[in-house]
């Protein structure tokens, strides 16, 4: 799709529903999504950033329910999503998200920046992949955001995926890494075949060695050879 293609399906979409919803994934950052159209009358958009726990349609659900709360209640601060438990967060975002994130936005209105309010999943669905938006994207505590505009090291692929347990995406040590392919691995707490299969996510790499330092040695990993470790934390050679 051109660029006047894309301009045109979101300004039908503006028109139709009151926004468009962009989603973002692939690459060494966590999937994201974000609004175009609300700008206009709430001079503000949507961001979910990350949340590994939500399938990529129920991601977009969630943007759609916010999105409708917002629109009938622009002072809102929390809202309720069918069928999830708990409640999420409304949050402005820091001005660094709000010039590198929503690019669609900023080239659809032909500005530097949009301003952006963060959506926050309820505590007991967060994942290690959801920033703390109000921090910069540069503050430590975001770490797993940091390869955001840069490339793998050590010439690895440009899309490395990881599957991996839930256990591990709310902060879980890993104690197990496979490299099967190229560009994909298995990354798990706990004995991999014990993870229910409505338990493993697939992330970018780069989520879980961001956020845990000691798998540096996970990237390195040839095809078919993998690591373990137990609670000395000491990684063996597997395979």
């Amino acid at each position: 799709m051109n660029e006047n293609d894309a301009l045109n399906t979101i300004g039908n979409a503006i028109k139709s529903h009151g926004y468009f919803v962009y989603t973002i994934s692939g690459g060494s950052s966590p999937r994201f999504l974000y609004t175009v159209g609300l700008h206009e009358k709430l001079d503000v958009e949507l961001l979910f950033a990350g949340g590994a726990y939500f399938s990529a349609q129920l991601a977009k659900d969630i943007v759609d329910c916010a999105a409708k709360y917002l629109m009938n209640n622009p002072s809102t601060s929390s809202f309720n999503v069918e069928n999830i438990c708990g409640t999420f967060e409304l949050k402005k975002a820091d001005e660094s998200w709000s010039k590198s994130l929503p690019l669609g936005a900023i080239d659809y209105y032909k500005t530097d920046k949009v301003c952006l309010m963060q959506i926050t999943p309820p505590q007991q669905l967060l994942t290690i992949d959801v920033p703390n938006c109000e921090l910069s994207m540069n503050d430590t505590g975001n770490r797993v955001w940091s390869w955001f505009d840069r490339s793998y090291p050590s010439g690895l692929p440009k899309n490395c995926s990881a599957i991996t347990n839930l256990e591990a995406l709310k902060g879980a040590a890993i104690t197990e890494a496979m490299r099967w392919e190229v560009e994909q691995w298995e990354l798990f707490s706990g004995a991999g075949p014990d993870v229910k299969k409505e338990d493993t996510r697939v992330v970018p790499l780069s989520t879980l060695v961001l956020y845990d330092p000691t798998l540096d040695p996970v990237m390195k990993l040839k095809e078919g050879k993998g690591l373990w470790r137990s609670e000395d934390m000491v990684w063996n050679d597997w395979g």
